[in-house]
């Protein structure tokens, strides 16, 4: 008889679940892909304004915000809690570019595979070319990724700057004898952000879910501990291209991690169609 192991699986900083499906989402790409990315450049102002509501592309093509007539001329940091698209076009109109914008994400590990412990894992797509699809890319429409992308990622957001290699099983001990067999370790990939930059998003992040009527507010705890970012995309049509119409076709995502002060847990939830196409819990 062969020796029996039993797997122990612990959720924490350095291993996270999982699923293989690729799908559109905008929260985290929002959340680090840009933001912390032009902090790190020097860049990125807080309290830089634009008009929000509706952007049009000089093909005139319009992209517009969830909430199509806008809050008037806001900062970016007030455009980020209210999950702004037109504000994500505007710092990529003003302080980046395509080649920025890609450098950013494949930094953070998206548009290849974690190495996960599982098969078939999807590496996802980060194609763009045209200004559109740019602008697009920049709050995460048109690209796919996965969750343990997402949250690998966000391990950068709560190991100060240090993007970690993901994994399911903590480790392999041997049910007869105790014998461990095998352990995942801690392993660091490479710093991404710099502390200030970090600082700078989870301030952010708390806004969004702990300020007053923002995109997250409906996550907030008595303890104002969690904190996040919320995402809504829509759902491509692949019989007819594009994207399906309807507020019910959506993905809504959550990206965050708890608690704020020493993470412990690293979040990532999304419901495909959620009832009323709400990004409330």
């Amino acid at each position: 008889q062969g020796k029996s192991p039993v797997y122990r699986t612990r959720l924490r900083r350095g291993g996270m679940g999982c699923c293989d499906g690729t799908h559109g989402r905008r929260a985290y790409r929002r959340l680090n892909g840009n933001a912390s990315g032009k902090y790190n450049d020097g860049v990125y102002n807080g309290g830089e304004t634009y008009r929000s509501g509706v952007y049009r592309t000089t093909d005139g093509t319009e992209i517009g915000d969830w909430n199509r007539n806008g809050w008037g001329t806001i900062t970016f940091d007030k455009g980020y809690a209210l999950s702004s698209n037109v504000g994500v076009i505007n710092i990529i109109d003003r302080h980046m570019n395509s080649l920025m914008l890609r450098q950013y994400f494949r930094r953070l590990g998206f548009g290849r595979k974690t190495g996960i412990e599982l098969p078939n894992e999807n590496r996802g797509n980060l194609e763009f070319k045209y200004e559109t699809e740019i602008f697009n890319a920049g709050f995460g429409q048109g690209l796919t990724t996965t969750p343990i992308q997402n949250a690998k990622a966000l391990t950068a957001l709560t190991n100060d700057g240090m993007l970690l290699k993901p994994y399911l099983v903590e480790k392999i001990v041997d049910s007869e004898t105790g014998e461990v067999i095998q352990e995942y370790k801690r392993t660091e990939i490479e710093r991404v952000a710099s502390t200030a930059s970090v600082q700078k998003i989870i301030s952010l992040m708390d806004d969004t879910v702990n300020g007053e009527r923002n995109t997250g507010s409906a996550y907030k705890r008595e303890d104002g501990q969690l904190i996040g970012k919320t995402g809504t995309s829509q759902i491509a049509d692949t019989v007819h291209g594009g994207y399906l119409d309807g507020a019910h076709n959506v993905i809504t995502s959550f990206a965050g991690f708890y608690p704020k002060d020493d993470p412990k847990v690293i979040i990532y939830a999304s419901v495909k169609r959620p009832s009323g196409g709400s990004q409330k819990p």
